[in-house]
């Protein structure tokens, strides 16, 4: 199924093969693809396909300050799945284990500037990281403007039909919820309750880039 989450991989593809980044997989993406793929910018080992090798990979880890550090050898044992599944919990994306293009994206992202720790608590960095996506200044002050400017995003982004009113009720949580959901991939029960679990989408969201 061709959704949101396949589309920004698609273009991060033709991004990294250097063609244009439109979405549409056409001849020119395809042979960019198999260039790049020739190019060894794709790896496979036993099956497991991923788009950064595994010594890559273990430098990646131990650059985040993973102890015990990984050994830098290239190959991938358990040791260094547990390091890449601590990489991803920690830059917000599903820690499978495999280095894909989520977690392609999501790293530099985190370890280029400053990140939001996902932890859940929606303080002054989170809402000021969410006042710059939704175009407000970004004072880390959870106020009625940035309410409404929540508001007005979630029409234009998930055509969610709110009366942008500030009010940050039910209605509001749970098309952020919906929307969080479709960008990211993260399963959450749209419930309206505005909690840790809806907050960690968020500051995912935002990590990678797509709120």
């Amino acid at each position: 199924m061709f959704g949101p989450r396949t589309e920004a991989g698609v273009k991060w593809l033709q991004t990294r093969a250097g063609v244009p980044a439109d979405g549409p997989w056409g001849p020119a993406t395809e042979a960019a693809y198999r260039d790049l793929a020739k190019g060894g910018a794709i790896w496979s080992d036993g099956g497991l396909t991923t788009v950064r090798s595994v010594l890559r990979q273990q430098k990646a880890v131990n650059s985040l300050g993973y102890l015990p550090k990984l050994t830098e050898d290239g190959l991938f044992g358990p040791q260094t799945e547990t390091g890449v599944k601590w990489l991803q919990t920690r830059v917000g994306v599903t820690a499978d284990g495999l280095w894909g293009p989520d977690t392609e994206t999501a790293f530099p992202r985190f370890s280029d500037g400053p990140n939001l720790t996902v932890d859940g608590d929606f303080g002054p960095r989170t809402i000021a990281f969410t006042q710059r996506a939704i175009g407000v200044t970004a004072d880390g002050v959870w106020g009625a403007e940035s309410k409404r400017a929540l508001q007005r995003h979630l029409n234009t982004w998930s055509n969610a039909g709110l009366t942008v009113d500030g009010d940050t009720g039910p209605n509001t949580v749970k098309a952020l919820q919906r929307h969080l959901m479709l960008m990211t991939g993260t399963k959450l029960t749209t419930d309206g309750a505005w909690g840790a679990t809806t907050t960690r989408a968020l500051q995912t969201a935002l990590n990678q880039g797509r709120f």
